[in-house]
């Protein structure tokens, strides 16, 4: 397999029927799993097994696949069944083990619950008839029993998933480190992420972007275009700066981030007192800003070159030449209703300010839009409803991808997305009047700007597994593996001995660790180290054949006699056939 695994044996009654058709329409309508996130079932080796069960296992998996990666758990490789075969006492009860793929660091309990729960939505397809209610109802208790609190266990975000999957793609490796950290790469080739920003964003570029009126002051300190704002400590004195500002203005707060708070076009002073008593809910750091026409244009730069850009549209609809307006937002609505609560998709209301959106674009809700024509229904792209992103990467013009550039490095920011307020990103800021209003450190990303920024981490030809000796035996094997530390410390490598029980520095003393028992653990915090070029690992017992080990890529492996043991227990050597499979194990097969 491509990724780390766990072995996962189960007893599985032989469903009768299978509504596979149904099952692939609810897939793709309530989980948008399309038919290639279904693919067939990868066998280690040939036996038979009833068709519906097989189908049941296939979409089961890939189901579980899918709640993993809503939970932010980087999970992309198709699982291996070992073994099928009915039961002795019963022939429609099936024994079946499986390799299924895991993230080093996250505990095999939570994968072990996203298939319990993947498997109890699959039960709804092997009745004769299918209960739309009742599996509507089975859904929402897998966000709030199974995805949300994974969620907020590991912090992961949007951008998540996009930049693992690409590493996934790239063969880098994968290990989360805790709340909020992931870990691509290896020792010495090892980046630590968070979402998108890298450890080689600055800590003070962070601190600043997080503070809108820090942010205005050092950007214009340096010339860049931005809107005038004034900070408010009251409603009156928001309306105050409103009128000094000139209508209209934007209400938000100076420490939130993805529009929580923020308030734009508002037009006279009661909307703007509104406006305050609403960011105040959020945040006690409110401004006042000069509203800059046009739509966000998001451009993001990485390691000081701009590789993506969007702009931001408000939520709408596109025509197809022969739908009404209203028919177009009933049919969005309809689709969007049907997706599981944890798509985090909303329909888009029909409302008074919809209505007045579609009046301002002198469009009523009768008309038949062109073919490819959009309309918006919202005034700005904010959090509660999907918004309209058209990538613009190609055209942003120049003068504004050098002023974005120039921006990050002056905050020393890896990863950064700047927002570009402006009527056209293809027109110089300095043509039209546009303005920086934010910079994001953590910007949200999707597969096209992952694709780049690890490209741009991890080039073609680079390594991004550190080396990875294993010397497999019994006490022979320390002793070969510490012949083999020095040799490699002696030719100026950084190597790292890890066994069963101890741990050895780059220059051959002991490392003394607190709480790591094990292989497996000792291994992993190798793994970690950014400093190791080489990591020796001397297996003794099958404990990584039980856990499964806890990398893949780079390995060798050097059997140095028949004295392995069991991690359960116990000085009798295992069988050769067990020795056999733990190496084949170590070698990701």
């Amino acid at each position: 397999m491509d990724q780390p695994s766990v072995s996962m044996n189960m007893m599985l009654q032989a469903p009768e029927v299978m509504l596979e058709e149904t099952a692939a329409q609810v897939f793709e309508e309530t989980f948008k799993i399309a038919e290639d996130d279904r693919p067939k079932l990868l066998k280690a080796a040939k036996f038979e097994m009833p068709p519906e069960l097989e189908s049941f296992l296939r979409l089961g998996c890939a189901m579980a696949r899918h709640l993993m990666q809503k939970s932010g758990l980087p999970v992309f490789e198709t699982e291996v069944v070992l073994h099928c075969a009915p039961t002795a006492g019963n022939v429609s009860i099936f024994d079946v083990q499986m390799r299924v793929p895991s993230v080093i660091g996250v505990s095999n309990a939570l994968v072990a619950a996203a298939y319990g729960q993947a498997f109890s939505l699959m039960g709804f397809f092997v009745t004769p008839t299918f209960d739309p209610v009742e599996f509507r109802a089975e859904t929402y208790a897998a966000s709030e029993n199974l995805i949300q609190p994974i969620r907020r266990q590991l912090a992961a975000g949007l951008s998540t998933i996009p930049v693992f999957n690409e590493a996934f793609e790239r063969d880098v490796p994968t290990l989360f480190l805790t709340k909020g950290l992931f870990q691509l790469g290896t020792g010495i080739h090892g980046r630590i992420v968070s979402k998108s920003a890298t450890d080689r964003d600055s800590a003070l570029g962070a601190v600043i972007s997080a503070d809108k009126k820090l942010t205005h002051e050092l950007l214009a300190s340096v010339g860049a275009p931005v809107a005038d704002l004034l900070s408010v400590n009251s409603a009156e004195s928001a309306a105050q700066a409103a009128a000094q500002l000139g209508f209209p203005v934007v209400v938000k707060p100076a420490d939130q981030d993805r529009g929580i708070g923020i308030s734009l076009d508002l037009e006279t002073e009661d909307a703007v007192r509104a406006a305050y008593a609403a960011a105040r809910k959020v945040s006690s750091k409110i401004l006042v800003q000069r509203r800059i026409p046009g739509h966000c244009n998001r451009l993001v730069v990485f390691q000081g070159e701009f590789v993506f850009g969007y702009t931001r549209n408000p939520p709408g609809v596109t025509g197809d030449g022969t739908s009404t307006v209203r028919d177009l937002v009933d049919a969005f609505n309809t689709e969007h209703s049907k997706l599981a609560q944890h798509m985090d998709s909303k329909p888009i209301p029909f409302d008074d300010e919809a209505l007045a959106c579609l009046q301002d674009q002198g469009v009523e809700p009768e008309d038949v839009l062109e073919n490819e024509q959009t309309v918006f229904l919202r005034e700005a792209n904010l959090p509660d409803f999907a918004g309209v992103n058209v990538i613009v990467t190609d055209e942003v013009h120049p003068e504004n991808k050098a002023l974005a550039e120039r921006l990050a490095r002056l905050l020393r920011l890896e990863s950064v997305g700047l927002d570009l307020i402006s009527p056209d990103p293809s027109v110089p800021w300095y043509e039209n009047n546009g303005a920086i209003t934010e910079l994001n450190f953590k910007p949200q990303i999707g597969e096209n700007t992952a694709r780049r920024n690890l490209e741009a981490m991890f080039p073609d030809e680079a390594e991004a597994s550190v080396k990875i000796e294993c010397m497999v035996g019994g006490p022979a094997a320390l002793r070969a593996g510490k012949r083999r530390h020095a040799s490699l410390r002696s030719e100026g490598t950084k190597a790292f001995l890890a066994s069963h029980e101890v741990t050895l520095d780059a220059d051959g003393s002991v490392l003394r660790t607190h709480g790591l028992n094990g292989l497996y653990q000792r291994a992993v915090a190798l793994l970690q180290n950014p400093e190791a070029e080489v990591v020796i690992l001397v297996v003794q017992t099958d404990e990584l054949l039980q856990s499964g080990p806890p990398f893949r890529g780079n390995v060798t492996v050097t059997p140095i006699d028949d004295g392995v043991v069991s991690a359960n227990g116990g000085e009798k050597a295992l069988p050769k056939a067990a020795v056999e499979r733990l190496k084949k194990a170590l070698m990701g097969y």
